[in-house]
């Protein structure tokens, strides 16, 4: 386990990320004589410095940086992250929808300049094409199929005016903050339309929650959804869930909650039927003399039974709590949990560190068994199974990443440690050996060995699939993500084939999408 830098961000790194800041104002996108009423969004914060998206007159989007001891409608530094359509490109753009089909994927939502945005990739054309927008939930959007044909979008971040005296009252309706949904939507890939959920929504507004697809329990749960844990609108995690089920377009509230409040965390179906739930945000604990709070990760796991809509948790722990890791369903049916990050309610360093841990959950001994550790700490990264049963592990923040609450406010934000940045390296999980191989091999960084370089760009949040339709089948569309310094509308697709540079595989720039996404969701059509 790499340990994160656990201190406030120093003068000379403010002013680093400042400067940074500056330099990338150099390219800055105007969108002409368009107008707009402006508004800002608090998105993030590295340390003290704080980074909100702000929208000009001129409809052109920019990261606005400042500071956590400062009035946040005080203008900072900015760099320009694009510019929003006008309404007669958007209606002329309109005849250009295609709808995706068996074997493209679908990506829908996420933190974007445009948060409706949905389009799909086509392995054919190896390129991106737009579909219809689908208004409603933008970041943290689970994507499910619920019948034949039909995707399940619920919940998420929408956008609501802040409660008033948050912000200065003058501003208020320039102003918006990002709170969970209820929303619940069925998008019919075959016709490109979407249709609110016939018999209702959710019943508690969440958002960085887990949908699972029930199948293989033999019970009247096969076929339904089960959603659970997620934050609230106070940014406190959850221990409520609820099942969907498709043939009534219904939520149901659970009457028995998680054993644990969870966000952030996995949910992997096991071939018994049963749900595995594992880790993920658990509480928030006050520190800095209560004018701030940190999440803590909990190292507890546990079981749902569909048949008996239970929770039960499991005696076996993790050695560390995590949050925002990987759980990945082995050919063998134990599950691979690899990475995240670990928070302490330290009031000295109430900050996360990325950790490196990888262990095995055995389903029939119900443990946890310690497995070679990843090369590289990763959060927020993606972990996807390969035809040959290994595991690819994809980019993520290194260093340091939590869920901070302002006490008195009750906003909450992702907090990013100083030194925080996402990662182009790339490994390969071997489950027979038990062992994590770079893509392309290792460097010695400070006597211990880090993966070298192998993506075409360094990502977060980004989004991992598995192809399977020709030409490109067995191959993995890595989309999206945060980059160093803004969210990427890029892609990338990884070729297991060894090549004579790279003999684990090898990574290629692909069609960019049309708009940037991270945190999205991201869906093979079938």
């Amino acid at each position: 386990m790499r340990s994160g830098i656990r201190r406030f961000v120093t003068v000379s790194k403010i002013a680093a990320l400042v400067v940074l800041a500056v330099l990338l104002t150099v390219n800055s996108a105007r969108a002409g004589s368009t107008k707009c009423d402006g508004f800002r969004i608090p998105i993030l914060s590295f340390g003290l410095a704080t980074f909100s998206i702000e929208l000009d007159k001129n409809c052109a989007l920019h990261l606005v940086s400042g500071s956590l001891l400062e009035d946040t409608s005080t203008r900072g530094v900015e760099t320009p992250l694009g510019a929003l359509p006008d309404t007669a490109a958007g209606k002329a753009a309109s005849a250009k929808f295609a709808n995706p089909a068996p074997g493209d994927v679908l990506v829908i939502g996420g933190v974007s300049t445009k948060n409706t945005a949905t389009e799909f990739f086509n392995p054919s054309t190896k390129k991106f094409a737009k579909t219809r927008l689908i208004g409603g939930p933008a970041a943290f959007t689970p994507v499910e199929f619920a019948a034949a044909g039909q995707i399940l979008i619920a919940g998420g971040f929408n956008l609501a005016v802040p409660p008033s005296g948050v912000l200065p009252p003058a501003d208020i309706g320039h102003y918006l903050e990002t709170v969970p949904s209820t929303a619940a939507q069925l998008y019919t890939f075959a016709t490109g339309t979407v249709a609110a959920t016939a018999g209702s929504n959710l019943n508690t507004a969440r958002f960085a929650y887990t949908a699972t697809l029930i199948s293989g329990c033999g019970c009247a749960a096969d076929g339904q959804v089960l959603i659970a844990g997620g934050f609230d609108a106070n940014g406190k995690p959850l221990d409520s869930a609820e099942l969907y089920d498709p043939t009534t377009q219904t939520f149901t509230l659970l009457t028995t909650p998680m054993t644990d409040h969870r966000a952030l965390h996995t949910a992997t179906l096991l071939n018994d039927g049963t749900v595995l739930i594992v880790g993920g945000i658990d509480r928030v604990a006050e520190v800095l003399f209560g004018l701030g709070a940190s999440a803590v990760a909990t190292n507890s796991a546990e079981i749902f039974d569909p048949a008996t809509q239970t929770f039960t948790a499991i005696a076996a722990t993790m050695p560390l709590g995590a949050a925002g890791h990987t759980a990945t369903l082995l050919q063998n049916g134990q599950v691979l949990i690899a990475g995240g990050f670990e928070i302490t309610p330290d009031p000295l360093a109430p900050l996360g560190s990325s950790i490196n841990q990888a262990e095995i959950y055995d389903p029939v001994a119900q443990s946890f068994t310690a497995t070679e550790s990843l090369t590289d700490d990763r959060v927020l990264h993606t972990a996807t199974l390969l035809p040959n049963g290994s595991v690819l592990f994809t980019g993520g923040f290194t260093v340091g990443l939590s869920w901070m609450i302002d006490v008195p406010t009750d906003i909450a934000s992702i907090v990013f440690e100083s030194g925080s940045f996402p990662r182009n390296t790339a490994e390969i999980y071997n489950p027979a050996a038990g062992t994590f191989t770079c893509v392309k091999g290792t460097k010695s960084v400070n006597g211990a060995p880090d993966c070298l370089p192998s993506m075409v760009q360094a990502r977060a949040g980004q989004s991992a699939t598995l192809l399977t339709a020709a030409p490109l089948a067995g191959d993995v569309l890595i989309a999206g993500g945060w980059s160093k310094s803004a969210i990427q509308a890029t892609a990338e697709l990884f070729d297991p084939a060894a090549t004579k540079t790279s003999p684990n595989g090898s990574f290629k720039a692909t069609g960019r999408m049309s708009t940037a996404h991270t945190l999205h969701g991201a869906l093979l059509v079938q």
